[in-house]
């Protein structure tokens, strides 16, 4: 039960993306959904559905695992 409605929520979440302007992830957009709690199955799914612009520097990276990412 628990997988259907997560599955439902995805398939919501990617056809109100679909039909709207995408949105680009950056770092700080993966940092707010962690904070926001949403599981990683959901934030996965909304970055390789999004555009994505991310900071790949060490600095940057390691301000992502000090936030919990």
């Amino acid at each position: 039960m628990k997988f259907i409605k997560k599955s439902l929520l995805m398939l919501a979440l990617s056809a109100i993306t679909f039909g709207t302007a995408q949105e680009t992830i950056t770092n700080e957009s993966v940092v707010q959904m962690v904070e926001l709690g949403f599981d990683d199955y959901m934030i996965i799914d909304k970055i390789n559905t999004s555009d994505v612009k991310f900071d790949a520097s060490i600095s940057a990276l390691g301000a992502m695992k000090n936030a919990g990412v």
